[in-house]
């Protein structure tokens, strides 16, 4: 990998961040925070150059200069400018922005009531981009920005996934406890800050009808902040349950009319992705909380009378679901076995979610995403360990015990031209695991693995 940490700003660059701070016209404003934007967009050498002239504590001038909502437009070229920054594995650059209060002033914005969707969602964006790990591997290197109903990590943010990982891949990976104590390095958690922000939360549940794309960043923000048990604790208490709840019935209502059409249309893939993010935001509310995942067993929605358990099994139930719905919903069940809220024989954890993450886990059709792959594995070492009873069921047939060898032996015959070494590693340090896990209570399992060379 380049290393960009001497470069400076070419002679065209340097002119371009000068008008940044002349004073002139709004309109020639807009423009070079516009191309700004354009220039630090997926390229790590024009951040790091950027950065080192200045540009991070220029923007947040510009940020608290122009925080009228007279200025609408500009506004939101500099939020957007920010979060193109925000995204980075730099930590210098990241943590300058937190220092400067970037997420206070972004919490500020949404507090004053803004009349324009477009600075809404554009606020919302940002301090998305603040709270999302930030992955090193190169599989993730060529992100969609542009769509903003897409994430660039979107399998990633269940706190469990995250200690399966090694530490070098996600900057704020934190163990997760009832407690969570921080480093001087880590004085300046964005999860704190939110939190610190005692209106926040209730205005981001309002701001839940505003438009789709807002409703993807507010849930994912959601997710971010379930770090640890107080953290759940505290959004369940913000009465987010309902909320999440009605918009999960609501986009699967709305998937399902699209279906019946027979189009496939933006609408439809973004009620997709809302619904795959309400799961996950229920999966990280319960993890490792009995209490949590008790109060989601026993949740009904008012309108159709189905418990929350009834709505996404009937998720797991459907022929033709897309992967990321499918995972999170087996993961729900997983997450409810796992505190004891239901047993391991129930027929959500030991028929439909163990089946899934089977399916899942050897499905060629989504090999283009060795990441999915890994977190399938990971989470039936989550399941299977402790529960014999369940091995025989993942076994059922020759196709996992397969495919794990392949994952272990040749994993290069089903991984994308873009998966690097870190990912080869971890996919055979899971299927290692899960060959471990489940050859420890059956003999025959033993020996089929010993047959291997």
């Amino acid at each position: 990998m380049p290393s960009y940490d001497d470069d400076l700003p070419t002679q065209d660059e340097e002119i371009l961040l000068k008008n940044l701070v002349e004073k002139g016209e709004e309109e020639q404003r807009i423009r070079a925070v516009s191309e700004v934007k354009n220039l630090v967009i997926g390229s790590k050498r024009c951040k790091a150059a950027f950065f080192r002239v200045g540009t991070a504590e220029t923007l947040y001038n510009l940020l608290k200069e122009f925080s009228s909502l007279n200025h609408t437009e500009l506004l939101i070229e500099i939020i957007d400018c920010i979060s193109s920054f925000v995204k980075t594995n730099n930590k210098t650059i990241v943590n300058r922005l937190i220092e400067l209060e970037c997420i206070q002033h972004l919490s500020a914005l949404l507090t004053l009531g803004i009349d324009s969707v477009d600075l809404c969602e554009s606020c919302l964006r940002c301090l998305r981009s603040f709270l999302l790990p930030k992955l090193s591997t190169k599989i993730f290197s060529k992100v969609d920005y542009s769509n903003p109903f897409l994430t660039p990590i979107p399998f990633v943010l269940l706190c469990d996934q995250d200690t399966h990982k090694p530490p070098s891949l996600i900057t704020q990976s934190q163990k997760f406890s009832s407690t969570t104590q921080l480093s001087s390095t880590e004085q300046y958690s964005p999860i704190d800050i939110v939190f610190g922000n005692a209106q926040l939360l209730d205005i981001l549940t309002r701001l839940l009808p505003l438009s789709k794309s807002a409703q993807l960043s507010i849930v994912e923000i959601l997710c971010c902040l379930c770090v640890n048990n107080e953290r759940q604790q505290q959004l369940v208490d913000k009465n987010i349950i309902p909320a999440i709840m009605h918009l999960l019935v609501e986009n699967i209502h709305d998937k399902q009319q699209n279906n019946h059409n027979n189009r496939i249309t933006q609408a439809s893939l973004t009620n997709e992705y809302i619904v795959g993010v309400c799961l996950k935001l229920f999966c990280s509310l319960c993890y490792e909380n009995p209490c949590v995942a008790q109060q989601l067993h026993g949740t009904i929605h008012t309108e159709t009378n189905q418990t929350l358990c009834e709505i996404i099994s009937s998720l797991l139930n459907k022929i033709h679901r897309p992967v990321v719905i499918s995972y999170y919903a087996a993961k729900f069940f997983v997450n409810l076995c796992k505190t004891k809220v239901l047993s391991v024989d129930h027929p959500s954890v030991s028929l439909e979610s163990l089946t899934t993450l089977v399916h899942l886990s050897t499905k060629s059709t989504i090999n283009k995403c060795v990441y999915l792959y890994i977190e399938c594995l990971d989470t039936l070492i989550y399941l299977l360990n402790g529960n014999s009873s369940l091995h025989h069921t993942a076994m059922y047939t020759e196709q996992l015990l397969s495919k794990l060898f392949i994952y272990i032996f040749t994993p290069t015959k089903i991984l994308d031209e873009h998966a690097d070494e870190s990912s080869v590693v971890q996919l055979r340090s899971s299927s290692l695991t899960l060959l471990a896990v489940l050859s420890s209570h059956h003999e025959d399992i033993k020996k089929r693995i010993a047959e291997q060379e």
